[in-house]
């Protein structure tokens, strides 16, 4: 005789005895497999009544069965494993990196068109969110203003034009608001345009291309490396990997900012996964103090093991204090993505990337990381190195 389950558990749980055969078997880790699937020895290698009489004794604990449960099909069938999540996120990381990766080092023309391509979808994410919070939202149109002042930033940018740039395109975006949506009739007779539509727009403008702008003025430094820099390890990893490389002080600041947020960003989640306990900040709750202090370590060892690999700066502690003060920037743009998200209520800006979400959650540490490592390098350049500001140049 099978035992029955006792008063006050799960009915559920009576398919596992049954040998009538279910509509959906339920699996669990303790459970037997169904007596019409090929294997019907259960997972601790017992036969089918052996294993019954052992589930009678387990039913005294019906929470870690229920926790452990897997639905399977009609047909007794598993469901295909799927991949972790950190898996899904290395590899979407290593396939972002070899995308953006000879871009970076090659600088010029490829590094503009490849950032270019990364301001139009972060310039739609951006809109999307807005759309989610603006009343009335924001016309199609204005997506597509906002794109095109923030690719003439990176242009003029590139063009070595320094002055002016963020306060032309506000300008320009607000007025291609008014032309828009100012002629708007919303049902409920509210204005077309509101103060949060205005700043909106401004903001846009410099989150979606002045910020990324930087990363163009960081890339396009001039002064070459010291004699000796690169070391050999990495001129023989490029060489391996087929990876163009410039020996300019611009490529090395660029490349090691860039290998600083992606090591900040790895050990905050898998440090915070492991020990994250105290909650860093309410506006992104999954975020820990842990996590927060492992990403800092990854951001300092990192830079230190650039300086060792570039030769450059060849100063630890101006290595300890780069790795520091981007990491610091980087916790800020990704905290200000998560209010941006808790605003619009979404989880992620989008699904491009699989494990990371939209554009925005991937990039979102290094729209203020740019600009704190350019004036960083920029004042160890003309301070500490003593460089001329005629020589720390963007090249021609």
């Amino acid at each position: 005789m099978q035992p029955q389950p006792g008063p006050g558990f799960s009915t559920s749980l009576t398919s596992f005895t049954s040998l009538e055969r279910p509509s959906k078997v339920y699996r669990g880790q303790w459970v037997q497999r169904s007596p019409y699937c090929k294997a019907s020895q259960s997972p601790l290698g017992l036969s089918g009544r052996a294993f019954n009489a052992l589930l009678g004794i387990t039913l005294l604990r019906p929470r870690r069965l229920e926790r452990k449960h897997v639905f399977a099909d009609e047909g007794g069938n598993r469901p295909a494993k799927k991949l972790p999540n950190y898996m899904v996120r290395i590899l979407a990381g290593v396939i972002l990196g070899e995308i953006m990766g000879p871009a970076t080092f090659a600088g010029g023309w490829p590094f503009l068109f490849a950032y270019t391509a990364v301001v139009y979808l972060i310039s739609v994410e951006y809109s999307r969110l807005t759309a989610c919070v603006l009343e009335p939202p924001p016309v199609r149109a204005q997506k597509w203003a906002l794109f095109l002042v923030s690719a003439s930033i990176l242009l003029a940018a590139h063009c070595r034009v320094l002055t002016g740039i963020f306060e032309c395109a506000a300008v320009t975006l607000l007025v291609l608001l008014l032309l828009l949506q100012g002629n708007i009739r919303p049902q409920d007779g509210s204005p077309p345009i509101s103060f949060s539509h205005i700043a909106s727009q401004v903001f846009g403008v410099f989150y979606v291309g002045y910020l990324p702008s930087y990363w163009i003025r960081l890339r396009a430094l001039a002064p070459a490396l010291p004699d000796g820099a690169p070391s050999g390890f990495l001129t023989g990893l490029l060489h391996i990997i087929r990876w163009p490389l410039e020996r300019s002080i611009g490529c090395c600041v660029c490349v090691s900012c860039v290998l600083c947020i992606i090591a900040a960003d790895s050990c905050a989640y898998f440090g915070g996964k492991a020990w994250g306990k105290t909650p860093l900040i309410l506006v992104s709750p999954n975020k820990t103090q842990e996590g927060a202090y492992c990403g800092l370590v990854g951001s300092v060892v990192m830079a230190v093991l650039c300086d060792q690999m570039w030769g450059f700066p060849s100063d630890t502690r101006m290595a300890v204090l780069a790795g520091t003060v981007i990491f610091c920037a980087s916790l800020l743009g990704d905290l200000v993505v998560s209010a941006m998200k808790r605003d619009a209520r979404v989880k992620d800006t989008g699904s491009i990337i699989p494990g990371h979400g939209g554009i925005l959650d991937r990039f979102d540490s290094y729209f203020f990381a740019a600009p704190v490592a350019y004036f960083c390098w920029y004042a160890y350049l003309k301070y500490h190195a003593r460089l001329p500001a005629s020589l720390i140049r963007f090249k021609p």
